[in-house]
């Protein structure tokens, strides 16, 4: 067991450290609706997640630039049979980015966001 838990360590070192590059190499903005770089590691139910979003114009003429930003969420919980307990986050590194822009406004998304959820099922 122990061998497996450093086994998923060192895949997450990995993991992180391919995402730094990809983020270290982002080029200049285009259209895209896609993520440049999707980190996901997950261990029986139990998910980190990272998107790495690089620049990109956010309306039909290129007038407004949204940067890069990276939004990172998590979930870790236990089961039973019949309940569920986890802790979650969403953009924990509380990323202000911006959603759709419109002509004269825009829609920035969630800002950071910690919870927990109880479940119980009969």
């Amino acid at each position: 067991m122990k061998k497996q838990v450093k086994h998923r360590y060192a895949l997450l070192s990995v993991l992180i450290l391919l995402f730094a590059a990809v983020a270290a190499i982002a080029g200049e903005p285009e259209n895209r609706a896609v993520p440049l770089e999707t980190v996901v590691v997950t261990a029986h139910k139990q998910t980190v997640s990272a998107n790495f979003w690089g620049p990109k114009f956010m309306d039909e003429l290129n007038n407004v630039e949204q940067d890069n930003y990276t939004l990172v969420n998590a979930k870790i919980g236990y089961e039973t049979d019949h309940w569920s307990c986890y802790l979650y986050g969403r953009n924990l590194l509380d990323e202000e980015y911006l959603v759709h822009t419109f002509t004269d406004a825009g829609r920035i998304g969630e800002p950071s966001v910690v919870g927990f959820q109880l479940n119980y099922r009969f």
